[in-house]
């Protein structure tokens, strides 16, 4: 039968019991079994008749959020087991650290929940619904609060910002906080930040745009301490009246602001990089280290001593100046001018020229324009850097152009010379099928400068300048610098090739300013017979005779600081031929090579061919000429023919010595009579075998081949004579090769002819006399038969004055000459004797005392 217990029903736990929060039903199953409820033994009776929410049972809440927590826990509205509870004053430390949580706690099927604060190092976080979990906290709540100031080993800012959200993760030390509509304010809203921020014992961090006293900053990096804040890998502007056009803009930069000192440290993440750009004055820099210094609004830049200056540049974003740039160490943005001063340049480059701004310093204004440069220095052709320039004036333009005026530093080996150059500017030539632009200037040179374009060579005109030619182009007129020639003042027309670097010009094309030619050379008077030398002076008289006269190109020596004309034909290294003409102002020699004149003027029945190696001493008026004569007179072939077998016998018997010594200056000689091709082959073929040199052109086959003779001039009988043997190499095609005894005058006469006196003596039975004047030749020789010939052919007696007649001359006038010549001209008073021995050898020493001046021969 049914009794009736109105205890029952009844629940007896002796053993206690445990609850879990591990379903679903709590808050989708976010926790485990960390999370649980411990209740001690217990015992309900008449559960039939209680009110489920009522029922409680007192016990301890454990779990890693916070620490054990005495409570009830009862059925809540949900029907989930849990309790509401409010924290003590103190709070309860979060997940066994620093943090503290204050307020109420609720635990139901919506998880642990608070409504209260979180206080954490600086910061204090308010919230009506702090989410619990095993290991993070989230929440959205109503407000940030951060004092500033240190806590562990960290210093905090003031931070504040409403309506945030937040997700905690105590395990890893990363507070993350987002604001929703208000940005997050830092440092007495001196600063303000959208995005979120990351609070850890380690600091503050953050990420998203920074606002903070005219500046805004954009990076994933940011770091905040209590009175400076940096950010990596940032975008960053200082703002300006225009908000479309910062006053500086950084790229991928690193920021560090010092809210103390009111300033900030701004460098390129990579070295390098030109992250820094000015858009006013439409540049970029890569300079290592820029600092905003807020109270003098400007932005100060350097470059690190142990950055590269390579590493170091700024360079144009302005689309006309075609991407210049130029390296630099140090500059400054004055914000309020829009002004950027850059310091430490070494250079710029514009175009084929190197610009080095006054000091290494310069200036550049809002639009990319760069303050005029004063007082700079270029080097222009950048490659080889041939022309250098100061004070210059100069504006750039692009990163091709530039333009203004310099003074141009000419330096001579004598002094530096400065030439005011104008109107720079950049010409496109064509080269093939390329453009090659160039820097082109003009300038122009006054004589009251009196510069030394060359080595000694005074210069008057123009002087252009082309960046790939070394030299400078010359259009105007040179001088010789000649210093010991009073009132000098030959200006030669002068206009330079291109690119032409030593100073020289064609001597026989070139004229004077005033259209006349140029003259130089050997000249006789045509008044008094003085024998005197020019070099770009005019001849004393017009009527004067060229006897030396060089052709060729005209220039200067430095080395032997002398000036030289000489033939084209020696700039081949092999040519034998051709006239030099040399003149040393400063020890008064002149050297001669080359073909020469003995007979000023024209005569009847006789011609003389010769060439020379000669030298002259203007001071002393000495002039000593090793010639090489080819002479020839209107006699009857058989007579020569006769003298020449007799000579060739008679030095054969006596065993004269050959007639060439010097090989090396007689093909010099030679070559003027026969050419250099004829020189040549006589060289070569004498070499390994004897060789006349008469076989190698019929231009020797003359009445005497004189090969090598020492002649000197006498200012006093104003007559050249011998001081040395006669080498006879042929008389027509006989060929003699010796040296005979001999003595040679030629002498100018006023009335406009020479008279040309020759004796030689092969032995005391074989010598010859040869006399000449107006158009009469006078002969004597031991020879009886050749005198007889000569006699049965003279036509004196039929002969008018103006024909040419040979006759036989005597033995009187013969000796008279002979003994005449040695007195005069070798100071010997002891009258020859003809039948004697004659001696070969006489005359020798005189030669070589001569020879050793001359130089360069």
């Amino acid at each position: 039968a049914r009794q009736d217990y109105p205890q029952y029903p009844n629940f007896n736990a002796s053993t206690g019991a445990v609850v879990y929060f591990d379903k679903k039903s709590v808050l989708n199953r976010a926790y485990d079994k960390s999370l649980y409820f411990v209740i001690p033994p217990f015992a309900i009776d008449s559960l039939n008749n209680a009110d489920p929410s009522s029922i409680g049972f007192k016990g301890t809440l454990y779990g890693n959020m916070l620490p054990p927590i005495d409570e009830t826990l009862r059925i809540m509205p949900d029907n989930s087991m849990g309790f509401e509870h409010k924290t003590s004053a103190a709070g309860y430390k979060l997940y066994g650290g620093t943090a503290t949580y204050n307020n109420t706690l609720r635990l139901d099927g919506n998880g642990l929940r608070g409504n209260g604060t979180i206080n954490y190092l600086t910061t204090t976080l308010a919230s009506q619904d702090f989410i619990f979990y095993v290991d993070s906290v989230t929440t959205k709540g109503t407000e940030v609060d951060t004092k500033a100031g240190k806590a562990e080993q960290a210093t905090f800012p003031q931070m504040y910002v409403a309506n945030y959200e937040m997700k905690w993760l105590p395990q890893v030390d990363s507070m993350f906080l987002f604001n929703k509509k208000e940005p997050f304010q830092l440092y007495e809203s001196t600063a303000s930040l959208n995005g979120q921020t990351i609070l850890t014992s380690r600091g503050l961090f953050g990420k998203g745009t920074l606002f903070t006293k005219g500046s805004e900053a954009i990076s994933k990096e940011m770091a905040f301490e209590q009175n400076e804040f940096s950010a990596h890998h940032a975008d960053f502007e200082i703002k300006s009246s225009n908000a479309k056009k910062p006053a500086l803009a950084g790229k991928d930069v690193f920021l560090d602001f010092d809210l103390q000192k009111n300033s900030a440290n701004i460098s390129p993440e990579k070295e390098g990089v030109a992250a820094i750009a000015f858009p006013y004055a439409q540049f970029k820099t890569s300079i290592t280290k820029a600092v905003w210094n807020l109270e003098d609004e400007t932005v100060k830049m350097s470059k690190p001593k142990d950055v590269a200056i390579a590493n170091s540049y700024f360079y144009a974003t302005k689309k006309e100046l075609d991407s210049l740039v130029f390296n630099a160490e140090e500059a400054i943005y004055r914000i309020p001018l829009l002004q950027l001063d850059v310091f430490g340049v070494p250079y710029i480059q514009v175009a084929d020229a190197k610009i080095t701004p006054e000091n290494n310093q310069l200036q550049i204004l809002e639009n990319a324009t760069f303050e005029t440069f004063k007082n700079a220095t270029l080097v222009i052709d950048t490659l080889n850097g041939y022309h250098n320039l100061y004070n210059g004036t100069i504006d750039v333009l692009s990163r091709n152009q530039f333009k203004g005026k310099a003074t141009y530093e000419l330096v001579s080996a004598a002094d530096t010379f400065a030439i005011e150059m104008t109107n720079f500017r950049q010409e496109v030539l064509q080269v093939g099928k390329k453009s090659v632009k160039r820097t082109v200037a003009e300038g122009k040179i006054e004589e009251s400068q009196n510069i030394l374009i060359s080595p000694g060579m005074l210069y008057r005109g123009l002087a252009n300048m082309d960046a790939r030619k070394e030299a400078l182009e010359l259009d105007g007129e040179v001088k010789l610098d000649f210093k010991r020639i009073p009132n000098y003042d030959t200006w030669i027309s002068y206009k330079s090739e291109a690119g032409q670097k030593k100073l020289e010009f064609n001597f026989n094309e070139s004229v004077t300013n005033r259209g006349n030619p140029l003259v130089a050379g050997l000249h006789l008077g045509s008044k008094d017979n003085t024998l005197y030398t020019t070099f770009v002076t005019d001849r004393r008289s017009p009527d004067d005779v060229d006897l030396f006269r060089p052709t060729g190109l005209l220039s200067y020596d430095e080395e032997k600081q002398e000036y030289s004309i000489r033939s084209p034909k020696k700039n081949d290294p092999k040519a034998l031929s051709g006239e030099v003409f040399t003149y040393n102002e400063n020890t008064q020699k002149v050297n001669m090579e080359g073909p020469i004149r003995f007979l000023p003027y024209p005569e009847k029945g006789i011609s003389l061919e010769a060439s020379t190696l000669a030298s002259g001493d203007l001071e002393t008026k000495e002039f000593t000429f090793d010639v090489f004569l080819a002479l020839n007179y209107d006699l009857p072939e058989q007579a020569v023919v006769m003298m020449g077998e007799d000579v060739n016998q008679a030095l054969n018997k006596s065993g004269a010595p050959p007639a060439n010594n010097d090989r090396t200056r007689l093909l010099y000689k030679v070559s003027e009579i026969i050419g250099d091709a004829a020189a040549r082959e006589y060289d070569k073929l004498s070499v390994s075998n004897y060789t006349p040199l008469v076989s190698m052109s019929p231009k020797l086959r003359k009445t005497l081949v004189i090969s090598d003779v020492t002649l000197q001039w006498s200012d006093e009988q104003k007559a050249w004579y011998s001081t040395t043997p006669l080498s006879i190499s042929n008389i027509k095609d006989k060929d003699i090769n010796g040296k005979t005894t001999g003595f040679l005058e030629i002498k100018p006469t006023p009335e406009g002819g020479s008279i040309i006196n020759l004796f030689m003596q092969a032995t005391p039975d074989s010598w010859y006399y040869f006399t000449y004047q107006n158009n009469r030749l006078g002969i004597w020789a031991y020879h009886e038969g050749f005198c007889d010939l000569i006699g049965s052919k003279s036509k004196i007696n039929k002969a008018g004055g103006d024909d040419f007649a040979f006759y036989l001359s005597d033995i009187a006038e013969t000796l008279n000459f002979v003994n005449r010549f040695r007195k005069t001209y070798l100071g010997i008073e002891e009258p020859y004797n003809l039948d004697s021995t004659p001696q070969i050898i006489a005359g020798e020493e005189k030669k070589k005392e001569k020879e050793a001046d001359r130089d360069g021969f």
